[in-house]
């Protein structure tokens, strides 16, 4: 009788070895996170594209129309030489009769002239 208790014994123990390790806590929350990771990397797969789709579907709309023109008075005499454009801000190069220069810088987002700066030769 003791050697069959023993045989059952050694039955047992081999017998917890393929026991499934998913009955155990700790692999169930592992198996929950591994879901919801993946889950979470889908829908953000999904949202980029949707992103991605919907920025390049809508035109920005234009900055001013053509009956909107922004008007620059440069004084009698004075020609413009060059412009340059720089985050928001024209820098407009003008040089007058008297053989001067002059650069205006306009905002675009205030819609008027920021600062005039008066170069004179000497």
């Amino acid at each position: 009788m003791v050697n069959n208790q023993v045989s059952k014994q050694a039955a047992k123990s081999d017998d917890d070895d393929d026991l499934p390790v998913g009955d155990t806590p700790g692999f169930i929350f592992l198996k929950i996170a591994v879901y919801t990771m993946g889950l979470m990397i889908v829908a953000g797969f999904a949202f980029l594209i949707y992103t991605l789709v919907n920025r390049a579907s809508t035109l920005p709309p234009a900055l001013v129309s053509a009956d909107e023109a922004i008007e620059l008075v440069v004084g009698p005499g004075e020609t413009v030489q060059s412009v340059s454009l720089n985050r928001g801000s024209l820098a407009i190069h003008v040089r007058r009769r008297d053989g001067s220069d002059a650069i205006i810088v306009y905002s675009l987002a205030r819609q008027g002239i920021v600062q005039r700066l008066n170069i004179k030769p000497q």
